[in-house]
């Protein structure tokens, strides 16, 4: 029998995500009286204009997003082409700040301009947005402890290639990135004024990122943040080959080798997304982690996760107590036993 929850939810004029009341449901719960009201909202239009496309009739995409602190909001993202006469009409636009997102898919490569704009009482008439060129930022890659040249010609290795990858996922990019030379150096071109992850594909066997700097910034959890500008300064990523070793079984609530299960080790940097590390136990419950970078760390041996799931703090803090820490150095091989934990017992 579901449980009904007694009383009256508070009510709101919101008219965004961010501003609307939150309901707290529970597993098996019947909520009531929940009030939704419409409200009529006036709306205005943004009109303007691409300056300096390749051609007029080439068509520019522009994308209007709900600017917000935290990444975007989707529910509020407009998307219109340019015309013949590069041109464009934003329409049913609530009062409110926004990033204005365009890009120009028929140039190689493809060229991009950001702009913000505020809604308030009316339309917004005569916006003007011009590309510019967007600056390149060149790159020293290196790996510790190898002489001689990143990658041999001819050898099967595949190149390294460093990314940066928007920290808001961007309706109208992906990354941007340079493979490595074989002298080691690497060059992002086109880089918008955005907050970015470094990345660096691929990391086999033992490898880790051991240090990234920008100038004389060491920037640990492999952020760099451009969004107030720029800076030109040449980036250095040292990848070390001699990560930590980690390897164990998961056993389940009988004491019993659990197969298929997920295991997620977790660094104290939680912003530091490239030191997670995670891993599928075999049909005899074992588990292998490579590649673990000096620190501490929270393992979880999950019978069940969603995909990226673990890089969420909010929906790993109802594991924590089910978690086991550990301590790893350069090159340590530990081995280590994990209980399995069932998500839907935890929720």
């Amino acid at each position: 029998m579901p449980r009904r929850c007694a009383g009256k939810l508070p009510s709101t004029n919101a008219i965004d995500a961010e501003s609307a009341s939150q309901i707290n449901l529970v597993a098996g719960a019947e909520t009531s009286s929940v009030d939704i009201r419409l409200a009529r909202s006036k709306t205005f239009e943004i009109t303007g204009k691409v300056a300096n496309p390749l051609k007029p009739s080439s068509g520019v995409q522009i994308t209007l997003v709900k600017h917000a602190n935290a990444g975007l909001n989707w529910d509020s993202i407009k998307r219109v082409m340019t015309d013949a006469k590069s041109t464009f009409v934003l329409r049913g636009v609530m009062p409110g700040s926004y990033d204005l997102q365009t890009v120009e898919f028929d140039a190689n490569p493809p060229r991009f301009a950001m702009a913000q704009v505020t809604v308030g009482d009316s339309n917004v008439e005569g916006l003007e947005i011009a590309f510019g060129v967007n600056p390149e930022i060149k790159g020293v890659f290196s790996i510790e402890n190898v002489p001689g040249q990143v990658q041999q010609s001819g050898s099967d290795q595949p190149a390294y290639r460093v990314s940066l990858y928007p920290e808001a996922n961007m309706p109208m990019s992906g990354n941007t990135g340079g493979e490595v030379a074989e002298d080691g150096t690497f060059t992002f071109r086109n880089v918008m004024p955005l907050s970015y992850r470094i990345s660096v594909y691929p990391l086999p066997g033992d490898a880790y990122v051991k240090q990234i700097v920008a100038g004389e910034k060491d920037l640990a959890n492999g952020r760099v943040d451009f969004s107030g500008g720029v800076d030109a300064q040449e980036i250095k990523v040292v990848v070390s080959m001699n990560g930590a070793h980690l390897e164990g079984s998961v056993l389940d609530s009988k004491q019993e080798p659990s197969p298929r299960a997920t295991v997620v080790a977790v660094p104290d940097q939680k912003e530091a997304t490239q030191r997670y590390k995670s891993g599928t136990t075999d049909q005899n419950g074992h588990y292998v982690l490579r590649g673990l970078a000096p620190g501490k760390y929270k393992l979880y041996a999950f019978d069940q996760i969603d995909a990226g799931a673990f890089y969420d703090p909010d929906y790993m803090a109802a594991f924590e107590s089910k978690a086991e820490t550990i301590e790893v150095s350069e090159g340590s091989k530990l081995t280590h036993e994990l209980q399995l934990i069932i998500n839907d017992e935890m929720q």
